[in-house]
């Protein structure tokens, strides 16, 4: 499975083509990478792609069988 994320930083800088998540998990599954596959200086916006393998994605307030 692959899941795109969309991350904006509205308020400082805390997002750039460094990006690290760390706060992303798959219940019962594997993440194999979590890469930044764009990143918009101007509007501060990253876009990242995780590749899992079976599980469930967990995201703050959201969740998905895999």
């Amino acid at each position: 499975m692959i899941v795109y994320l969309i991350i904006q930083d509205l308020k400082q800088d805390r997002i750039n083509e460094t990006l690290s998540i760390g706060e992303y998990f798959v219940e019962g599954g594997t993440i194999h990478n979590a890469q930044v596959i764009d990143y918009d200086k101007g509007s501060k916006t990253a876009i990242v792609q995780v590749t899992t393998q079976g599980g469930r994605c967990v995201i703050e307030g959201y969740a998905e069988d895999l």
